[in-house]
């Protein structure tokens, strides 16, 4: 479990610091809500962030048993069930709603790469990517700051 809280952090402050590096103001907020970051953009409109991390590439029926990064966007929440000999765990999985976030930041970590996503372009439960994609925030604002042209001179932390 120390392991995963760790990836997760390091998502999230990896899309702080690409979200601050094109120039927006963002900041973490409190782990009880449906999304990770607050940002606003140019116009100071606001938008969640609801970030997801991995660490390694794997082999997954999801995307045909291609070797790629899986990201789930689900919630997956334990519930404890009572058994004969004490509790067990189970997962269940909980759709995200539009009212949970605007922006899905996907973090690649060994790459410190980030891609985002509109919550309205989500189609399915899981995201298979190959690294490389051209996802971008500028994409994903109402307001952006920057656009395509720009973001190529953005000398980038990773």
């Amino acid at each position: 479990m120390k392991n995963e809280i760790n990836i997760g952090l390091a998502g999230e402050y990896l899309t702080i610091c690409d979200i601050i590096l094109q120039g927006y103001k963002c900041f973490k907020v409190d782990e009880r809500l449906p999304f990770d970051i607050v940002m606003f953009d140019a116009e100071n409109k606001i938008y969640k962030i609801q970030v997801k991390s991995t660490l390694k590439r794997k082999t997954n029926y999801h995307s045909k048993n291609k070797i790629s990064y899986t990201f789930s966007v689900t919630r997956q929440k334990k519930i404890r069930k009572k058994i004969k000999d004490g509790y067990t765990y189970l997962h269940q999985e909980n759709k995200y709603t539009k009212d949970d976030y605007d922006i899905l930041a996907l973090v690649i970590v060994p790459l410190k790469k980030v891609f985002y996503y509109k919550f309205k372009d989500i189609k399915l439960k899981y995201i298979s990517l190959k690294g490389d994609e051209k996802q971008h925030l500028y994409q994903c604002l109402k307001y952006p700051i920057i656009d395509e042209k720009t973001i190529k001179k953005i000398k980038r932390c990773y």
